[in-house]
């Protein structure tokens, strides 16, 4: 398996791969899967700010998981928080790609000087709860009925993990 940066041309796998996290499960808060042109807009808007996007590919050169790390919000204040997201292949999950992912975009948050790594994660979804925890991320909220899919209403958690310091900030490379 290898870890490369993600492709513009890569969007269509990527659409396919998070399609039926949109359609059939409660993962994802999206309602209507996004259309590859979409995907493609996403990937370079991180692109464009130099943020991390990586895949995973398998022996035969097909992506079977995907992650990015985007900022925590708009405001100047927030620049070095930023939100993670890590989607597998349904067929690939529980065979250490989405750690391997996970190993890599840390890296690259720490190299650009991110602080505070912030993960919203719906409240029925154990497996990352529990991916996260094993990550050193803690519950830092938990936010009751807070998105309404698939005729019922679902809580999100949020998660936090520190991994640079927060000392001598004014050294630290601008993120944009």
């Amino acid at each position: 398996m290898k870890i490369r940066d993600v492709l513009p041309e890569d969007a269509e796998r990527i659409q396919e791969i998070y399609s039926p996290y949109v359609s059939n499960t409660v993962i994802s808060f999206e309602i209507t899967v996004p259309g590859k042109s979409e995907m493609k807009k996403r990937i370079q808007k991180l692109l464009a700010n130099d943020f991390p996007y990586i895949v995973a590919e398998n022996e035969r050169g097909t992506v079977v998981g995907y992650a990015y790390a985007d900022k925590f919000g708009e405001r100047e204040a927030y620049r070095y928080s930023f939100t993670i997201s890590i989607y597998l292949d349904m067929e690939v999950q529980s065979k250490g790609i989405g750690q391997k992912l996970y190993d890599e975009l840390e890296n690259r948050m720490k190299k650009m000087g991110v602080v505070q790594v912030i993960s919203v994660i719906t409240g029925k979804n154990e497996k990352s709860l529990k991916f996260h925890k094993k990550n050193g991320f803690a519950k830092i909220g938990h936010f009751p009925n807070a998105g309404y899919k698939m005729g019922e209403w679902h809580d999100i958690i949020w998660m936090n993990k520190t991994i640079s310091s927060i000392e001598k900030i004014e050294n630290r490379k601008k993120i944009k």
